[in-house]
């Protein structure tokens, strides 16, 4: 039911909800807990989905081995021995040295959906201010790093760091805050800071001495293709605004793709 063959004849085509309940139904069968098999098949689903096939439905069978010979939990909730913001805590016997640069996330997901990222987090809502952090969490995780280790160097993780002027600003607000020497990089979308120029200062205050850009291509038609239409002379410009305003303390990676539809030789 609801099964059908590939073009090639040698795959079997599933629904992802299909699979999905299949494998809750094997899982609750051998007698594991009904919201954790449920939990799990969604996670296995996705790992197929995602072409993580060595760990999606081919887990299976070993879980129902695990689930029937006792060596797998079949029920139980977990302890919560620290609740706190979703930020790394670290201890003293991780070994940072004060000159490490450590990894910083100040927002999860990509609001924009460009055509050559299988990234599973994008298209996610500009408006949506719940994933953004508050100024208490970001002092507090600069401040007790730097007690700890004396870390003043951070390389950000967010897919987007500027795609919006008020997380940078409420950034902006909380390192000032702090009486710490601090430098970033970050992955900077170059055609926000030209849409929104005073991001410009906010990204200097913030001390984003790093800029990683995803340029992608500077043919006007292939970039366009992609979801990414900036002319290179706007690119230079923004560029050429962003050194002057860091009076050159600025670091600038462009990445690229080769062989866009439209590329020439």
């Amino acid at each position: 039911r609801n099964l059908k063959r590939s073009p090639s004849m040698t795959d079997l085509v599933v629904p992802p909800k299909e699979l999905n309940d299949v494998i809750a139904n094997c899982l609750r069968d051998a007698g594991l807990q009904s919201d954790m098999a449920e939990d799990t098949a969604k996670i296995l689903t996705e790992a197929d989905l995602l072409g993580h096939r060595t760990h999606g439905l081919a887990m299976v069978p070993t879980y129902l081995d695990c689930l029937g010979d006792g060596s797998m939990a079949k029920s139980g909730q977990p302890d919560v021995l620290n609740e706190r913001g979703s930020v790394a805590n670290y201890v003293p016997e991780d070994f940072w040295q004060h000159n490490d640069a450590m990894g910083i996330e100040f927002a999860r997901g990509c609001i924009f959906k460009c055509k050559f990222c299988a990234y599973p987090l994008i298209g996610k809502n500009k408006n949506d201010e719940s994933y953004l952090r508050s100024k208490q969490s970001i002092k507090q995780e600069l401040q007790k790093n730097y007690e700890l280790f004396g870390t003043t160097r951070y390389v950000i993780a967010d897919d987007t760091f500027n795609e919006r002027t008020d997380k940078l600003q409420v950034i902006a607000d909380a390192i000032e805050e702090l009486d710490l020497d601090l430098q970033f990089s970050a992955y900077i979308r170059i055609d926000l800071v030209a849409r929104f120029p005073e991001q410009i200062e906010l990204l200097r205050k913030i001390n984003v001495c790093s800029w990683f850009l995803g340029i992608e291509s500077l043919n006007p038609h292939a970039a366009k293709a992609i979801g990414k239409g900036m002319h290179k002379e706007e690119i230079y410009r923004t560029v050429l605004d962003a050194k002057q305003a860091f009076q050159g303390k600025l670091n600038i990676f462009g990445s690229f793709i080769v062989g866009l539809p439209y590329d020439d030789a």
